[in-house]
């Protein structure tokens, strides 16, 4: 999709497409995505538009921001947008960085992101929006589902949560949904989308993420590939990126040969213990609360893969290169390529926009 009569948009006349995408609504769901990271989306700017409406219009401007999540708990969130032919995106932000421009940045809904979900995988929550099946979601995305199905609607002070929104507005007039989000925001789209299906079993309902971890066990995945069959779902992870290999077993097992030729983990140690060999630690404490029922084994769901270079800046052996190539891979920007031959505009578009979290769309230094 280059620019459809729905997304006319100015930004991406320059932004070719890539490819001749499976389904047309990818491409503007993968940029919905990357604005999701827009900072303060709730604040006001000079003009008096919400950070969130400025940053949707610079790159789809007939389109409009109907839903944004008020301020929860872990400073998760999420935004609707609605297409002049009302095709509805539901877009959840991914996890929030700890460093800015070079500073460490503490803050609560920061911390929680990675703590409290991302990293909180070790404990499971039974997820009870299934038709059949015993399935289990990691206990730290339960937390980031219950704060964005929690969130009401800044707009208006309604008091209606996305849920409510979409059933008023789209599924009562039989107007398709699209649930997406990137990294976090990808994970719990996934979990949101299981939700979506169960409460709205005849809404024309899509999921798309891109780099998402896994969210649950083998009866979780089941039950979401039959909520949104072949053509409905759409899962996205670039070859190199380490994030969505999380917390699958084999997957994690497999970081260890990451990044070819280099920077290897195997190569890289320190006090005679490798980066593979901590990495295998993490995938053999997955094993382990498996084995004493703690939890029940990841599963994800089933993914395309795109390609992407490793940056030339970060291949020597050392923890420092493996960690920002890790990073730089993980770029939300790059998911949007798999469908625009050039981003540029779009970065350029929405750099302003967003400073807190330049792991978005910033490039790689130029190699020594």
């Amino acid at each position: 999709m280059a620019t459809s009569p729905a997304f006319p948009a100015s930004a991406l006349s320059s932004a070719a497409p890539q490819i001749t995408p499976p389904n047309p609504m990818l491409p503007p769901a993968a940029i919905f995505c990357m604005i999701a990271y827009v900072d303060n989306p709730n604040e006001p700017n000079a003009s008096g538009q919400l950070n969130i409406e400025a940053a949707v219009q610079s790159i789809f401007p007939t389109c409009k921001v109907v839903w944004s999540s008020t301020n929860t708990y872990d400073d998760n969130y999420a935004y609707i947008v609605q297409s002049p032919d009302n095709q509805f995106f539901l877009a959840v932000r991914g996890s929030l960085p700890f460093v800015v421009d070079g500073h460490t940045v503490i803050d609560w809904g920061i911390i929680a992101n990675w703590l409290l979900e991302d990293f909180r995988v070790y404990t499971q929550s039974k997820w009870p929006y299934v038709s059949s099946g015993e399935a289990y979601i990691a206990s730290g995305t339960m937390d980031a589902f219950n704060n964005i199905s929690s969130a009401t609607n800044y707009f208006g002070n309604t008091g209606q949560s996305a849920l409510q929104y979409l059933q008023d507005n789209a599924v009562a007039n039989n107007y398709p949904v699209y649930i997406t989000g990137h990294s976090l925001g990808g994970n719990v789209a996934n979990v949101y989308a299981s939700y979506f299906a169960q409460q709205c079993p005849t809404a024309d309902a899509y999921v798309f993420s891109f780099a998402a971890p896994a969210a649950g066990n083998q009866d979780f995945v089941t039950d979401l590939q039959s909520k949104y069959p072949a053509g409905k779902a759409y899962h996205y992870e670039m070859n190199n990126d380490i994030i969505p290999r999380f917390p699958v077993v084999a997957a994690v097992e497999s970081l260890e040969n990451m990044f070819q030729p280099s920077p290897l983990a195997t190569a890289i140690s320190h006090l005679d213990v490798t980066l593979a060999d901590l990495l295998q630690g993490v995938a053999d404490t997955l094993k382990a609360d498996a084995d004493i029922d703690l939890i029940d084994p990841y599963v994800a769901t089933a993914v395309t893969y795109a390609p992407y270079p490793l940056a030339a800046a970060w291949t020597d052996n050392t923890f420092d290169d493996w960690f920002a190539q890790a990073s730089y891979q993980h770029t939300a920007s790059h998911y949007a390529s798999i469908f625009w031959q050039n981003t540029d505009a779009i970065v350029a578009a929405l750099a302003p926009r967003i400073t807190k979290a330049k792991a978005v769309y910033a490039a790689a230094p130029t190699a020594p």
